[in-house]
């Protein structure tokens, strides 16, 4: 627990905003229409996918979406013991206005003849995913199904997913400035 020290020495609790668990932990604190998944909470949800995953479905290869779907697909690659690739998209919608997304790189050629799991945090409208799904035949993936961290009860819903919620969901990647982040002045929104 974080104690401040009083003039005397004496040892004092640091507040606590109200509805919290730990100081500093905004994780318990409740906001309609947000939600913050903290690092541990993120560990419950992979292992909680992978579960749900090998009950149907045995992927060789994870192919995760930069940027959340790196963070989800390494995790769940190291729970099911499967080779993790990342795979780039440029030209987001979202960076851009309305230019559909376009694979930066392509598939590797490692997918060929795998069964692979294409993982994202968040679906979105599903354009980043169909992109990757089209990359992925193309490339010569034998079966392809898709994973996320949260689904929403409208829009693109794929395979699999660990949570179901219409809040806004704030990960700890989306604290990290990086090049290239939405907003930010990163090299992928040159033209």
């Amino acid at each position: 627990m974080f104690r401040k020290r009083a003039k005397k020495s004496k040892a004092v609790e640091a507040p606590q905003p109200p509805g919290s668990g730990e100081p500093g932990d905004r994780s318990e604190r409740v906001s309609p229409g947000l939600r913050e998944l903290v690092a541990g909470q993120l560990d419950a949800a992979c292992r909680s996918l992978a579960q749900t995953i090998v009950r149907s479905f045995e992927p060789e290869m994870i192919v995760g979406l930069v940027k959340g779907g790196v963070y989800a697909g390494e995790e769940l690659a190291a729970i099911l013991g499967c080779e993790f690739v990342p795979v780039r998209l440029h030209a987001r919608s979202r960076d851009h206005g309305f230019r559909a997304p376009v694979a930066e790189s392509g598939m590797p050629a490692e997918v060929e003849g795998k069964r692979i799991l294409i993982v994202d945090d968040i679906p979105g409208t599903g354009e980043t995913f169909e992109v990757a799904i089209e990359a992925a035949k193309a490339a010569g993936a034998v079966a392809i199904r898709t994973a996320t961290l949260i689904a929403r009860s409208g829009g693109y819903r794929p395979d699999f997913s660990a949570i179901e919620t219409d809040d806004l969901v704030v990960f700890p990647w989306d604290y990290e400035p990086t090049t290239g982040a939405v907003g930010s002045a990163g090299d992928d929104l040159q033209e």
